[in-house]
Formats: C-alpha cells, structure tokens, sequence
C-alpha cells in the first residue's frame, strides 16, 4: 500500500503544477523529451489526465481545486456516480467537477469555505494539495502531534505543518 501511495505521490508530484484536463502522446505542448512527459502519459493512460479540446495539455498553468479533486478521486476510487454526487455547495451543481468534488467533500478530504461555497476554480497552492493528497491517501491518521519547522520557508505553527 504505502509503495503504490508513494509512486502515486511521484507522479502527481511532476503534475501538481499542471493543469489536469487522451494520451500524453497526443499532447502539442508535451513534447516526449519533456521533464514531465512520463508522469503525464503515465496518467493520461489511466483516464485520470485529459488535454484541451485543442489538443493542448497546458503543462505551465496551475491546478485548481476541481482539477486537483479529479486526479485524486480518479486515482484513490471508482468514477463517482454525477447522478449522486452533484449540488453540494452553491457553487458545485452539476459542473463536469461535481461528482469529484462532492464525493471528496462526503469522504472528508476537503470542505468548502465559511461562506458555504467550495470555489472550485480556485488555484491550490502546495500546502493545500498535500493536505488532499494525504486525506485522499487515507494517511490522515499518520499525521505527526507535534510539527517542527520541515523547510526554510514554512512555520511549524500553521495549519498546513502536520501535512508537511
């Protein structure tokens, strides 16, 4: 369990600053000498990666929250049902990224904000993608009590320091 959670983690780590929308072969903009080309065909190949109607991967463009929820249910469970898991916030009806994040929000990996609404097409920072991986991961439980400082540049006092 903790090798196919760790090559997951490898992978998605090339693609956490991707935005995630066909083969990667297929890709304009992916070219097969490219860092990244093997993590993105890699999931490309198991439906958990889709391009632009373009043709185009857009492999400079950040994620956003809908984006990260897809690779995550995609890669930790089966499609989710869009007749079930739809209208769970005021912003998340029935978008192409309703299934994955109401089923997300029902397993407890991400909630919305405290104004009720999810903001699906908000960027997720590194901090933030950690946490869901680790909650998606179900390593929740292995998180630390105490944190140190893990890196130069965060604070052993913040939300996100147990994730880390």
């Amino acid at each position: 369990m903790r090798k196919k959670i760790a090559l997951f983690f490898l992978a998605l780590s090339q693609v956490l600053c991707l935005s995630p929308l066909v083969q990667a072969a297929s890709f304009s903009d992916v070219p097969e000498s490219g860092a990244h080309y093997d993590a993105i065909a890699y999931l490309a190949d198991y439906g958990i990666l889709e391009g632009y109607s373009d043709s185009s991967f857009k492999p400079d463009a950040s994620i956003n929250r809908a984006e990260l929820l897809k690779v995550l249910v995609l890669s930790f469970a089966p499609q989710p049902d869009s007749t079930k898991y739809r209208n769970c916030y005021p912003d998340v009806l029935n978008d192409w990224y309703a299934p994955y994040v109401c089923y997300a929000t029902e397993k407890g990996w991400v909630e919305g904000y405290s104004d009720g609404l999810f903001r699906p097409g908000t960027s997720v920072n590194k901090v933030e993608s950690v946490k869901m991986l680790i909650h998606a991961a179900g390593l929740e439980t292995d998180l630390p009590e105490a944190s140190e400082t893990p890196f130069s540049d965060t604070n052993s006092t913040q939300w996100y320091a147990p994730y880390l």
